[in-house]
């Protein structure tokens, strides 16, 4: 189930990251602030991802 859960969070990341390209090639993202601010949000859900698959395998490690 954590298997899961990790490949939903990387998925969403993809999607987010798709979503801003979109957004640049129509011209609605200018500002390079917005964009990084955007980029670095979008990368949340892939170290959620990360830090759930290393604490699983943290604690399968200490059984």
């Amino acid at each position: 189930m954590i298997y899961v859960a990790a490949i939903v969070l990387l998925a969403l990341t993809a999607t987010l990251i798709w979503l801003i390209v979109l957004l640049m090639d129509r011209g609605r993202l200018q500002r390079s602030r917005l964009l990084v601010l955007l980029i670095l949000l979008s990368f949340i859900p892939a170290v959620a991802s990360m830090l759930l698959l290393f604490a699983r395998h943290m604690i399968v490690q200490h059984l």
